[in-house]
């Protein structure tokens, strides 16, 4: 690709998808604000990927999916001015964010990375859909600070277990459940034998998407209704998009209004 738009002074936003970078040029964009990279492959490794963000100094939104940086292990996303990024698949071996103005970050990935999170004290909201218990554990010791945060159920065992990290009240969880009834990660087998860590006891808003009604649904629910020091309200999306709560079985209503809760603060 022509690389002289890599030294345009008043661009603001910058979308390339399905591009090669060998940046081997002086990059320099003070103006760029965002910048979305899409299937981009980087023949000069680490040197080009560095390169273009150091040209990037008022950069505050960063894309960056599914591309292919060639010949490096570590893929360091560390830019100070960034407050947005979504990272979908890297393909790299270790992915490095250090970012202490960031208020939005979405990772999602089906890969065994090993994240390195560090001075993420802006954080506000986070989604995080990784299936990869490899890749999530240390993620999650990194949102200490986030307030409005997203998982898939695959993370929340251990999300329960390994938020280590003391965190400030959290006013929202998003918990995307399983559609089945099995526990591949034995969620059930796990839940009562665990002490409630800062996510269950911080929590005051929850939201279940793709309820079913399943027992082992059940089952992160009512732990979080007997863990929720601070919960106010807990709403619920079923998995059928045309069903609303009025169509639910009123055995399953029952389950969920008999649930014993530990909140003070809850709304009825």
């Amino acid at each position: 690709m022509n690389l002289t738009i890599f030294t345009l002074k008043r661009l603001v936003n910058l979308k390339l998808r399905g591009s090669v970078i060998n940046a081997q040029e002086l990059v320099s964009l003070p103006n760029l604000r965002t910048l979305r990279l899409m299937w981009v492959v980087f023949p000069g490794g680490d040197n080009a990927i560095s390169k273009i963000f150091r040209g990037c100094t008022s950069l505050v939104g960063l894309l960056f999916g599914d591309c292919l940086p060639e010949e490096i292990q570590v893929l360091d996303l560390s830019i100070t001015s960034l407050s947005r990024l979504t990272l979908i698949y890297s393909g790299v071996n270790k992915i490095l964010i250090d970012s202490p103005n960031l208020e939005y970050l979405r990772i999602g990935t089906n890969d065994t990375y090993l994240y390195v999170l560090k001075n993420l004290e802006s954080l506000d909201r986070a989604k995080v859909y990784v299936e990869s218990m490899r890749s999530f554990s240390p993620i999650i010791d990194g949102l200490y600070s986030v307030k409005f945060l997203d998982l898939t159920a695959q993370s929340f065992k251990v999300t329960i277990i390994k938020f280590k990290t003391p965190c400030h009240d959290m006013q929202s969880l998003c918990l995307w459940c399983e559609t089945d009834k099995d526990d591949p990660c034995g969620i059930v087998s796990d839940l009562f034998e665990i002490k409630p860590f800062c996510l269950a006891q911080k929590s005051r808003k929850v939201e279940i998407v793709d309820f079913s009604g399943s027992e082992l649904q059940f089952t992160v629910v009512d732990y979080l209704l007997q863990h929720g020091v601070l919960q106010e309200l807990m709403n619920f999306r079923s998995s059928d998009s045309k069903e609303s709560t009025q169509d639910w079985p009123l055995s399953r209503l029952r389950s969920l209004v008999t649930f014993p809760r530990c909140s003070k603060t809850w709304q009825d």
